[in-house]
């Protein structure tokens, strides 16, 4: 699983990073633009669940 989530992030920057690396070329506003639109995004269709959280007990010592 550790090696799919690396795969797929690495995937991300292959294919962000000149993209992005072009829009400040043109204009650094509009690669803040970018990056908050696609975490607004991010935020919108990728959910956490209160289900979804598990949460280990902490032993007291």
């Amino acid at each position: 699983m550790l090696s799919t989530l690396s795969l797929v992030y690495s995937l991300y920057q292959v294919i962000m990073r000149p993209i992005l690396g072009y829009l400040v070329d043109i204009d650094l506003r509009y690669t803040f633009l970018v990056i908050a639109l696609g975490i607004m995004l991010g935020i919108t269709f990728f959910r956490i669940k209160k289900e979804d959280v598990v949460v280990c007990a902490r032993k007291k010592w």
